[in-house]
Order: C-alpha cells, then sequence, then structure tokens
C-alpha cells in the first residue's frame, strides 16, 4: 500500500539520502497523490542498459514506470542483505537542462545506502541492477470500501439477494 498523500512525499530531504543530487527538486519526481495497492515486478538486467533503454523496455512490456512513493516505499520494505541486486527505478519524466542535455528522475540502492538524482538518459546501469515496473494500481476509495464492509455481513444473512 502506497500513501500519495504522505507529506514525506511533499517535498526532498536531503538528510534521507547518502547521495541526493543538489538541482533535485520535488517537481522532478511527481508521486500521484491518494491511497493505492501496487503491484510491481523487478525486470532484470541481462546487459548494461541505459535510463532510455529502461524506460522503453518498460513501455514495450505495457508496464508502467512507479512514482517517488511507490519507488521509496518498496526500498523501505527491502531488508539490507538483498542489496547484492540493487534496485533502480526511473521515476522521473524527460527534462532537458540549460544544456540541452536530457535528465530523468532516479532513485536507487547504492553500497551507502539510497540515492536520489537527476540522470542522463543516455547513463548506464550495470547488469546486477534491476528495475522496479509497475504492472497494476488500484486507487483505494474510502467511502467505497466502507459500503462493501458494510456490506458483507449482510451478505450473510441474505446469501440470495447479493
Amino acid at each position: 500500500e502506497v500513501d500519495g498523500d504522505y507529506p514525506r512525499w511533499s517535498k526532498i530531504e536531503p538528510k534521507r539520502y547518502a547521495y541526493c543530487n543538489e538541482s533535485a527538486r520535488t517537481g522532478d519526481f511527481p508521486v500521484k497523490p491518494g491511497k493505492r495497492i501496487v503491484k510491481y515486478v523487478l525486470l532484470p538486467c541481462p546487459q548494461d542498459n541505459s535510463n532510455r533503454g529502461v524506460i522503453d523496455d518498460t513501455a514495450r512490456r505495457n508496464l508502467t514506470r512507479p512514482d517517488r512513493a511507490v519507488t521509496e516505499t518498496i526500498l523501505d520494505a527491502r531488508k539490507a542483505e538483498c542489496v547484492e541486486k540493487p534496485i533502480v527505478c526511473v521515476c522521473g519524466g524527460v527534462q532537458s537542462d540549460s544544456n540541452g542535455n536530457q535528465l530523468v528522475g532516479v532513485v536507487f540502492e547504492s553500497t551507502d545506502g539510497r540515492d536520489l538524482g537527476l540522470s542522463a538518459l543516455q547513463s548506464l546501469w550495470y547488469r546486477y541492477y534491476q528495475f522496479v515496473a509497475v504492472v497494476s494500481e488500484c486507487f483505494m476509495i474510502p467511502s467505497l470500501f466502507f459500503w462493501l464492509n458494510m456490506l458483507e455481513p449482510a451478505a450473510k444473512h441474505f446469501p440470495n439477494f447479493f
């Protein structure tokens, strides 16, 4: 479960990261509002791959890239011993800097901890990394869950009605 409304996502706090690119802004890592259940897969990197390659591979598989809230929720749940296959999430939109370089937001595990920054589209990730891709998202609507929970006991008493 991911809560896009959690205050943590409204700003980037460099102290949370082993490395935080000083030019990274919250707008570089948009987060979808609301609570949602997210199903994701970890895609292996069979060969060194660029950020552009990760973006293209995710789209080719009809998957979506995670936002920062999904990414960091996954990383928060990982055990330290899992880092032999570190996770990379290409989770921002593609943008151009003042020199015309195309950049994208990334969050990834490193030997020092978690890093956040802007990375060039042609930057390579080595084959020991794995990438997060979102399979599906289901937004939670509180009033709907309330009514469904109310109907469940009634269904036991009136099985032919529901």
